[in-house]
């Protein structure tokens, strides 16, 4: 019995200010362990202020998760979360040595381990803003900036160590401090890879509708983790259990042999992150590196091989098999796939669908096809379909007119000739002109282009230092009195060496000529032809 001055706990018992995790209160389903006996997953009776170990019990976070009970708990008047393991229940060893070594920003430690009354129990930090479904639905920022780069580094240190999570879900995925960082909690039924392992072979023990559909063999890997991130992505866009009401057989059947429904209302951008993530066979669905490509707004081809055909409700832009919903996705698929985007302009398939859409559009992109080369057609008509584009041009982007000097750079002495027929086409001066850039600046493109266009490859390096004047030539000097002052501090022989190599450098000629020292340059180019350096 309990004393009378001490208030007793029952899993039966429901205190307002108590917080139960289940399918209803968090929605979120339980973990299943199969083949479990009845006693292991008895009710446990713990008194406000018993001890466990060296732990003050102060609430019940959660009465059973499937293999534990879980309090919140003090020790020297900080607050941990206690698990309590039911009866022959406990983590792996192995698992446990790894986890209390692992330092990542990302990855809840275990501050301790004990038993009491015969049940293993660990010790984890308490989060004071609790698990990340409390903030549901969340917001497609949120899950750009916060969720995806903290969850994804954090399973990239736990697959370094060889350990699968196998319980990515909301209720284990918790808000750091300050809210600006998730952090991956609860490893009671994480596995641990065999050396090099890609797969291993394990237990049944699993939340439907997060696992994989290689986990109904009995198999994991590092992919179902990634897997069960899809899910938790779509919950938490969402707000709720897409599998909320089946039974778990109707669950397993979605699992293995439907798409995962993605509402309508979801972004492009997130329903294509869930569905990479998604994909029934472990070889196509996204890992760390494309999580990452995501994060960075960059595009990420989808290889869905699944044998369920693609449904367009009639809505959406039907191109490579996937369906987009706005120009923006749309433009930025036909961008990087740009053999493919010159068949679906060409033959007609998106100027239909603008029809319905936007006929004065599909007028423009009609132009298009009728006045300009396939290249040049495309080009201007991702432009007039998404103004706000990167320069895509050949399958190649550019964030800016500066990255596209950068990259003539990076590339030099290389001459790169998608960059000289993006120049020599026109298209750079389109841009331009879509920018709002003065006829002064466009001018001067042209004069570049045309001097390209009959020979004067040399003018290919000028485009570095027009797209982005701040472009040095040299470390050594910035600008020509910086060059003067440099050749004084040299000695005659090195003077004479130094303008030997310059006046042979088509990449220094055209940094002059940048300057506004054409005719400089000219006088220059005629006295060293005099004259032997």
């Amino acid at each position: 019995m309990a004393d009378k001055g001490r208030k007793t706990l029952i899993m039966s018992d429901r205190p307002k200010d108590r917080v139960t995790i289940s399918m209803n209160a968090a929605k979120d389903r339980p973990t299943a362990f199969m083949g479990v006996e009845d006693d292991s997953r008895s009710s446990v009776v713990i008194s406000e202020k018993s001890v466990i170990g060296e732990y003050t019990v102060e609430r019940v976070i959660a009465e059973n998760t499937g293999e534990a009970s879980v309090f919140l708990s003090v020790k020297n008047g900080s607050r941990y979360v206690l698990k309590l393991y039911h009866k022959d229940k406990k983590p792996k060893a192995d698992i446990l040595s790894k986890l209390r070594e692992m330092k990542s920003d990302f990855v809840a430690s275990i501050c301790d381990t004990g038993e009491s009354a015969g049940r293993f129990y660990t010790v984890m930090p308490y989060y004071e803003n609790g698990d990340v479904m409390t903030a549901a639905p969340v917001t497609e920022e949120f899950v750009e900036k916060v969720l995806v780069p903290s969850v994804n580094e954090g399973l990239k240190t736990l697959h370094g160590q060889g350990i699968i999570h196998r319980d990515i879900k909301p209720s284990n995925l918790y808000f750091k401090e300050d809210k600006r960082g998730v952090v991956l909690g609860d490893f009671g039924i994480s596995s641990l890879l065999d050396n090099d392992a890609t797969v291993r072979a394990t237990g049944m023990s699993r939340t439907l509708g997060y696992a994989a559909p290689e986990t109904s063999a009995g198999f994991v890997s590092k992919e179902s983790d990634y897997y069960a991130f899809g899910i938790t992505i779509l919950q938490l866009v969402t707000g709720h259990d897409i599998f909320a009401g089946m039974t778990e057989m109707q669950i397993l059947y979605q699992t293995l042999n439907k798409r995962i429904p993605i509402p309508k209302n979801i972004s492009p951008r997130i329903a294509v992150l869930i569905r990479g993530l998604t994909q029934k066979e472990r070889k196509d669905r996204w890992g760390y590196n494309e999580l990452c490509r995501w994060c960075r707004n960059e595009y990420v081809p989808l290889n869905e091989n699944f044998n369920a055909p693609t449904k367009n409700d009639g809505s959406g832009f039907l191109f490579r098999n996937q369906v987009y919903y706005d120009l923006k996705s749309l433009t930025e698929a036909m961008a990087w796939n740009w053999e493919d985007a010159l068949v679906y302009l060409f033959d007609g398939a998106l100027e239909t669908k603008l029809i319905n859409i936007n006929n004065g559009l599909s007028r423009e992109v009609a132009t298009l096809k009728k006045q300009y080369n396939r290249d040049v057609a495309l080009f201007k008509c991702i432009r007039i379909l998404n103004p706000d584009a990167p320069i895509f041009f050949c399958g190649e982007k550019y964030a800016s007119l500066e990255a596209l000097s950068d990259a003539i750079a990076k590339e030099y002495p290389k001459i790169n000739e998608k960059v000289v027929k993006l120049v020599s086409s026109g298209c750079l001066s389109y841009y331009l002109e879509q920018k709002g850039y003065d006829s002064t600046v466009r001018e001067r493109l042209k004069e570049i282009a045309d001097r390209i266009a009959i020979g004067k490859r040399e003018y290919y390096y000028s485009l570095m230092y027009f797209l982005n004047p701040s472009h040095r030539y040299s470390e050594n000097f910035a600008d020509l009195n910086e060059l003067a002052d440099y050749l004084e501090g040299l000695s005659d022989d090195e003077r004479e060496s130094v303008c030997g190599k310059l006046i042979g450098d088509e990449k220094f000629l055209m940094w002059i000529s940048s300057k506004g020292y054409r005719q400089q340059l000219e006088k220059w180019l005629e006295l060293s032809q005099k004259e032997e350096w």
